[in-house]
């Protein structure tokens, strides 16, 4: 019987002592990689539709997929095509309305100490708290998309339909954080993962 003895390096010994090899192993990493939080950040989006009572029909989204789309159906047929003034106001008795905090919830003073310290006080009455649908932060960028599109004259159809491009943009940029080199490191040593000098996985 024979006992070979393995050197092995973490991701930034690598780098350093076997540059080629670290290249390797990113790349390896790289190819391999999902992007993160894409359940989360389809939940958010479910749970915008929900909250505006938006049946979300059909949908195609992914990362650096080009045909990203939904499709979508209101409670009322002529909900849709509204634009302007009348849309803003649709979206704030449908969505924005009901996620306000009230002037009148008892809890709304204990709420007001998180203003301290924050330039912006996003627990005011009469504000919508940050998050508020599933406490992750693509919900933040879903509501500001919705408000930007029917401000600049989107209709509410096309406004919740361009939902599927801000569905992308999240994704490929967790994707393209998750592909930095530092993440890789940060991530490789998180996990205790070590390397041959070939830059193989062990």
């Amino acid at each position: 019987m024979k006992t070979n003895t393995v050197i092995t390096y973490t991701a930034s010994e690598l780098k350093e002592q076997h540059p080629d090899a670290f290249e390797r192993a990113l790349e390896h990493y790289r190819a391999h990689l999902e992007p993160g939080w894409t359940e989360e950040t389809f939940d958010s989006l479910k749970a915008v539709c929900k909250a505006s009572d938006v049946t979300l029909r059909d949908w195609d989204l992914g990362a650096y997929n080009r045909s990203n789309r939904i499709r979508i159906s209101f409670p009322h047929d002529d909900c849709e095509e509204l634009s302007g003034k009348r849309a803003i106001a649709w979206l704030e008795n449908h969505l924005f309305g009901p996620l306000r905090l009230s002037f009148t919830a008892r809890n709304r003073w204990e709420l007001a100490k998180y203003n301290r310290g924050m330039s912006e006080r996003f627990y005011m009455a009469g504000r919508v708290r940050p998050c508020p649908l599933t406490g992750y932060c693509a919900d933040e960028d879903y509501l500001d998309a919705l408000r930007k599109e029917v401000r600049h004259g989107s209709t509410l159809k096309e406004a919740f339909e361009s939902l599927a491009d801000v569905y992308a943009r999240l994704i490929e940029a967790e994707y393209e954080a998750a592909a930095e080199e530092e993440y890789f490191i940060e991530h490789a040593e998180a996990n205790e993962w070590q390397f041959t000098e070939d830059g193989d996985l062990f």
